[in-house]
């Protein structure tokens, strides 16, 4: 199995997961939601913020799992044998950074889906049992929304700790090392993502041009959403020469 090909079942196997957690807290949250306006005829701050919570423990555990599998994925791609507490550094880092706004961003989306469900039920001025379904048929956006948040933040994750991975070996050997970006050419990945199939290995610190846009590595949290969100984009490297 190439090394593009291994990280991408590795992602896929972790996302499958991934999603699928989201997506049933997801709709926890909304049927307590129902219940709550039943019972209060408002929607509960204190289901939010426990939904907040939930939200940030899945997250993390994922990201967790992620970037402790990439981290010894890559050490062994080039290898190379790292500390074990290499992927605590870089998840710490990764949650500091990003990942500890995430979680608390998909919850407050999926509150603004089911005020946006009450209000144009309110505004029908449906009866009290059809603004209840109305709030159940937020589900339907969540099922969509949860596999691309699971896609995504798991191929982030990935990224972030492939390159910190590689940066690190990189100062522990001597060695410098070289970063390919390796799409996955299937019709949904994005045309100036497949072109990057033909750029050249450049230094870890240098940055890819992809669609006009700088970016250091695939899920590049400096680059906008569009080159960003649904990306499977992974990186290899190769040796370049001591320092």
């Amino acid at each position: 199995m190439s090394k593009v090909s291994r990280q991408l079942m590795l992602m896929t196997a972790i996302e499958r997961g991934f999603r699928t957690a989201i997506y049933q807290e997801k709709n926890r949250y909304i049927r307590q939601s129902a219940l709550d306006w039943t019972r209060n005829r408002t929607l509960s701050e204190a289901s939010f913020e426990a939904h907040t919570q939930n939200m940030q423990d899945i997250f993390n555990q994922y990201y967790a799992k992620t970037i402790q599998r990439f981290t010894v994925e890559i050490s062994q791609q080039m290898e190379s044998e790292k500390k074990a507490t290499l992927w605590e550094h870089l998840l710490m880092q990764w949650i500091s950074n990003y990942g500890g706004s995430k979680a608390k961003e998909t919850a407050t989306t999926t509150r603004k889906d089911i005020n946006r469900v009450l209000n144009i039920a309110f505004e029908s001025e449906l009866p009290a049992d059809k603004v209840i379904r109305s709030i159940l048929s937020a589900r339907g956006i969540s099922a969509w929304r949860s596999a691309t948040i699971a896609r995504t933040e798991t191929s982030a994750a990935a990224s972030h700790a492939s390159y910190g991975t590689a940066k690190s070996i990189e100062a522990d050997t001597g060695v410098r090392r070289k970063k390919a970006w390796n799409p996955v050419e299937d019709d949904r990945t994005r045309e100036s993502h497949i072109a990057m199939g033909s750029y050249p290995a450049i230094g870890l610190d240098e940055y890819f041009i992809v669609g006009g846009e700088s970016m250091l590595r695939p899920n590049d949290q400096g680059a906008s959403a569009e080159n960003v969100i649904n990306c499977r984009c992974v990186l290899t490297y190769e040796s370049a020469y001591a320092f």
